[in-house]
């Protein structure tokens, strides 16, 4: 296989006179001199354009990564708001069962107490209060109830008899002494026997 020169014109310039362009010729190349220079232009292009291409993409998933970070945010605030609506459920349904576990105890008065929440401690100082004021007030009936009925003369039933210790601190508070000697001497008799 023979080479052929391949004449590759020079673009016309204007001639400047004592210049080395009027003397130029043409440069003459072979054919694998311009096969190599056309497959190095190619290349180069083809590396040109991959460098686009890769920057193009990492643009295109930086954005998609952006969407899908907005997408995970709208999802983590959803799960927040579904979390809450849960716990607000949750404590709606234990005040149910919590009033009626009152109201079958016979205490259901004692249910407002539990609208506060507990969680807090705005909520539990609340309960407290209310807890006060509801056992100030049923202190307050109690006492009322008690000082409209009169008190009975006799006490119902026969009084226990104290046991000996019982009479021996009741005598010794009184200051009765005589009796105090006859309990203790009695206590003696039924711990040793007529031993002593």
């Amino acid at each position: 296989m023979t080479e052929e020169l391949i004449e590759v014109p020079i673009p016309s310039t204007p001639a400047v006179e004592g210049s080395k362009l009027d003397t130029l010729e043409a440069p003459k190349y072979t054919q694998a001199e311009l096969d190599r220079k056309v497959q190095e232009g190619v290349a180069t292009n083809a590396k040109k354009l991959q460098d686009k291409l890769e920057v193009e993409k990492a643009k295109a998933e930086r954005e998609l990564l952006a969407k899908q970070g907005q997408y995970e945010e709208l999802t983590k605030k959803l799960s927040g708001e579904v979390e809450a609506l849960r716990r607000e459920n949750d404590a709606k349904e234990l005040k149910a069962q919590v009033r009626a576990a009152l109201d079958a105890a016979g205490l259901s008065s004692y249910a407002p107490i539990f609208d506060n929440d507990t969680n807090t401690m705005e909520g539990c100082q609340a309960i407290i209060d209310k807890l006060g004021i509801m056992t100030e007030k049923a202190v307050e009936t109690g006492v009322a109830g008690k000082l409209k009925t009169p008190a009975p003369l006799v006490s119902p039933g026969t009084p226990k008899p104290l046991n000996l210790d019982a009479q021996i601190a009741e005598a010794t508070a009184k200051q009765d002494w005589p009796l105090v000697t006859r309990l203790n001497n009695q206590k003696m008799t039924e711990m040793y026997g007529d031993k002593h």
